[in-house]
């Protein structure tokens, strides 16, 4: 198919440029010719453009994305919350929700027909994050061999590639153009352009003037250039404005002032504007009543025009948006797994009134159960007397379990932070300290010397990496998961089979990506540690943050890059003040996942540092591995030690 494509645009033996001959050419000069330039579309991004596009985003955004996968005996099964894909799509990115993710999708699927996400993967090629990148500054690179070669952003005079593999691109169907897609704004170009004419001339109207007129100065003397030039600003600063209207005009002998005024059919701004209104409502596929004009709207009409506006607006999207995770995304975790959306259409009450009916006549015929009546209406499933009585024997009911205030003290049975973190402690430490050393060992060899890991304050900076540190990081947060999933266990009478079920998937599936977290943030940050001591031995005055800049750099860390401060003050990044990158006294919000680094030396010795940098990149990923394989340990064991002492409490008669 590619091939033939290309063949097809071969002219007098010369082959154009694939990308040119697809891309639509318009004639300048002809209404709304800014359509074909997706940097000017969007800042039309204002108006009725912004008023329709806001609620197709929050209908996307409210509907409830979910993972299923397809068994080999034709079953289907959602995924549960702590699988991966799950949990990637829960945390798309360290700055962003998956509804900031399909807010952004949607916009610009709206202004420009594409969108475009950029995946970061493990060296497993699993996506680990996902961040969008800005539609019209993306241009799309066609290969020799396959249909798309690479991705290249252009943004404020950098120039950033994307690999195929790691883009994924939503478009519209546009007919004149294969690689980038066409928009509802497009569409809509000539109408929006009337609406913003419009606009313009109310604006002008009461800005210059309360009647847009055209005055006519007459003399039967012939005036120089100069002297017309002068009569006309004369006139203009007199005259001119809305709070200079309807003042007396004097004319000498001779002159005659005539006035051409627009016709009020022609100054019908009102009606022209509706007109308009509607048709940019009406390609975007939003009723009226959606931004704000109820006029002719009662409740029955908005019932149907919000079914209309979910079933041809909303759902469409998220079909499109799901298939493309289906086919993009998906099969790098699981080749059988699929993603949907929640239906985002409203409930109809004679509909639910029906099923309600029909409900309680089959559980009055005895044809279904409480239990599935129960579910079949949207309430939480409870078992049946007469089931409980026959499981009794083999599992025991949760019904009589323990409340919130009682958890508390489950917990605290089951996993005791204090002891955790000692064991925890004592598998991370020594990775930790080799990460603090390598980093000053790279800072020492700038200025030629060896570092001193004796030293009183290298040992004080190595202790605000100890034990207590994961108090809060390991311990609390910890308590916190376990409780939740309990309290959660306990609402759904789940079973102490089911229980330890759910907590083998928190502690060795959903801990997985919180093992990486803490390796990342813990080796960047010990490394930072250890190079600020090596430039405190070396007598270094000022100290320079260096960001690590790609898109997934955080706006507070990329403001950040190039800051010098002395070598003991404090980096000021998005209000916090930070020692170094990584800093544990910061906010996590600024250390959680960073990638930047920090140098003792000066600008001319940048070059020394790019080697020195180079070196440790190499040795911090491999530290980061051994260092997420210890955590993933710990973890395995403090599933074990719970799941020991979640026996022991049944045994008790606590469950």
């Amino acid at each position: 198919m590619f091939g033939f494509l290309k063949k097809a645009f071969v002219k007098k033996g010369l082959q154009e440029d694939l990308a040119q001959v697809l891309t639509p050419r318009y004639i300048e000069g002809r209404p709304a010719v800014w359509k074909s330039d997706l940097q000017e579309a969007v800042r039309h991004y204002h108006g009725w453009v912004y008023a329709a596009i806001r609620p197709i985003t929050q209908g996307v955004v409210r509907s409830k994305l979910r993972f299923f996968i397809r068994r080999e005996d034709g079953s289907v099964e959602e995924l549960p919350f702590n699988h991966p894909m799950v949990e990637l799509f829960r945390r798309v990115n360290n700055s962003m929700t998956l509804g900031d993710l399909l807010a952004n999708t949607v916009l610009f699927l709206e202004l420009t027909g594409n969108a475009y996400w950029s995946l970061s993967k493990d060296p497993s090629g699993k996506p680990t994050e996902i961040w969008p990148l800005p539609a019209h500054k993306v241009q799309v690179v066609p290969g020799k061999d396959r249909w798309v070669e690479k991705y290249i952003l252009r943004n404020n005079n950098r120039k950033q590639e994307f690999s195929a593999e790691n883009v994924v691109h939503f478009r519209y169907a546009s007919p004149d153009d294969l690689y980038y897609g066409k928009s509802p704004l497009q569409a809509a170009a000539e109408a929006v352009d009337a609406d913003e004419g419009i606009a313009l001339s109310q604006y002008r109207l009461f800005a210059e003037g309360l009647l847009p007129s055209i005055y006519v100065l007459r003399t039967e003397q012939r005036l120089t250039p100069e002297q017309a030039q002068k009569l006309r600003d004369d006139f203009t600063n007199a005259f001119r404005g809305a709070n200079k209207s309807q003042r007396l005009v004097i004319a000498h002998s001779g002159i005659n002032l005539d006035v051409v005024t627009t016709k009020p059919r022609e100054m019908d701004f009102l009606e022209s504007s509706r007109v308009t209104r509607q048709r940019i409502l009406g390609i975007f596929g939003v009723p009226e009543f959606l931004v704000g004009i109820p006029e002719g709207t009662n409740r029955a009409s908005a019932r149907v025009a919000e079914y209309v506006f979910a079933k041809y607006t909303v759902q469409p999207i998220l079909d499109y948006i799901a298939s493309v995770i289906t086919e993009r995304i998906c099969p790098m975790f699981d080749e059988n797994a699929y993603a949907e959306f929640d239906s985002p259409l409203p409930p109809d009450p004679e509909m639910e009134k029906a099923k309600h009916e029909r409900v309680v006549m089959l559980y009055q015929a005895g044809i279904i159960t409480k239990a599935e009546a129960r579910q079949a209406l949207g309430y939480s499933r409870t078992p049946p007397i007469e089931e409980e009585e026959e499981e009794a024997e083999e599992t025991k009911s949760i019904e009589k379990q323990l409340g919130e205030g009682d958890v508390d003290l489950l917990v605290e049975f089951l996993y005791s932070p204090s002891a955790e973190v000692v064991i925890f402690d004592r598998l991370v430490a020594p990775l930790i300290e080799a990460a603090f050393k390598q980093g000053a060992s790279l800072e020492a060899r700038r200025y030629k010397m060896k570092f001193d890991d004796q030293r009183p304050e290298v040992k004080r900076a190595l202790m605000e990496r100890s034990r207590e540190r994961w108090d809060e990081t390991v311990g609390a947060t910890t308590v916190e998961h376990l409780k939740r999933e309990l309290v959660e266990a306990f609402e759904a009478h789940e079973t102490p089979v089911q229980i330890q079920e759910r907590i083998r998937r928190l502690f060795t599936e959903t801990y997985r990506g919180r093992a990486i977290t803490i390796a990342r943030t813990e080796i960047v940050s010990a490394a930072n540690a250890g190079a600020l001591e090596a430039g405190r031995q070396a007598g270094a005055t000022k100290k320079r943050w260096i960001a690590t800049i790609d898109e997934r750099t955080r706006p507070t860390h990329l403001a950040a890059d190039g800051q010098v401060v002395g070598i003991d003050d404090y980096f000021v990044v998005g209000g916090a003040l930070l020692r170094y990158p990584g800093d544990p006294a910061g906010p996590p919000k600024e250390i959680i996942n960073c990638r930047c680094s920090m140098t003792t030396l000066v600008e001319e010795e940048q070059k020394f540092y790019d080697e020195c940098d180079k070196a440790f990149r190499a040795f911090e990923w491999e530290l980061e591995q051994k260092l997420v394989d210890a955590v993933m340990a710990y973890f395995q064991g403090a599933y074990e030690r719970v799941i020991e002492r979640l026996q022991q409490a049944e045994e008790r008669g606590w469950l």
